[in-house]
């Protein structure tokens, strides 16, 4: 008769053999599905983080960026150049301050870490210079001093714009930053999952699975039984 390798798995059928198993691997599907659902919900609240506080804010500095190199510098250049009215370039100052303002204030809404409150408290005095500096261009154009216009796009424009162009260029690298660590976390998160089902679905199955001898009937169910009509061999004396 063939054994199991656990004498304890001897006193049970081979039915019941088969019910633990399959019960065993239930038990992992449920495990490993419950798992995976959890790192799956906690992965689309990164994905969501990342989309929301990362690719969102991305636009917003852009937008914020624009109004102060589009709506001010390149306004000044045209106006100075002839290319632009005076009142159409107070026209494209009074977009320019409204897309500033909705972004920025849209941008301090999302979550900030700690590298973004450090340089949001940074740019603002910067920003408070260029919006003095955006005035004082309107006023120009009110007055329609195009003279006063290439003075001020030749020695105070650039003085008051950059440092803002300088401290928007670090937050967006610090929105690339945060979203590849984010990336990191949740590639490391997938990989633990990952394995942990592996070495999970490994023990189970090992533990579970006899060797073949444990699906083997007991011996008394096994031995053949002889037919009635079989007769036994007697040798001739």
């Amino acid at each position: 008769m063939l054994t199991c390798r656990n004498p304890a798995l001897n006193n049970f059928s081979i039915k019941t053999r088969l019910l633990g198993l399959v019960a065993a691997l239930l038990m992992l599907l449920i495990i490993s599905a419950g798992s995976t659902i959890y790192h799956l919900r906690e992965s689309n609240i990164v994905l969501g983080s990342v989309y929301k506080d990362r690719v969102v804010p991305l636009k917003q500095l852009k937008e914020v960026a624009d109004g102060y190199f589009i709506g001010m510098v390149d306004t000044a250049h045209k106006t100075r150049d002839g290319i632009m009215k005076p009142e159409d370039g107070i026209k494209a100052l009074a977009a320019a301050r409204g897309q500033i303002d909705t972004n920025w204030k849209a941008y301090l809404a999302n979550a900030l870490v700690a590298e973004e409150k450090a340089l949001v408290a940074h740019i603002e005095p910067a920003m408070k210079a260029a919006d003095a500096a955006s005035q004082r261009l309107l006023a120009l154009l009110n007055k329609g001093d195009l003279e006063g216009v290439r003075s001020f796009a030749a020695r105070e424009m650039y003085p008051a714009v950059d440092p803002v162009g300088d401290d928007i260029a670090k937050l967006t690298q610090v929105q690339l930053t945060v979203a590849e660590r984010d990336y990191g976390q949740a590639q490391a998160a997938y990989e633990s999952v990952f394995w942990r089902n592996v070495i999970i679905t490994a023990v189970v199955v090992t533990g579970a699975v006899p060797s073949p001898g444990c699906w083997s009937a007991p011996s008394h169910a096994a031995s053949p039984r002889r037919s009635r009509w079989q007769k036994p061999w007697h040798r001739a004396t």
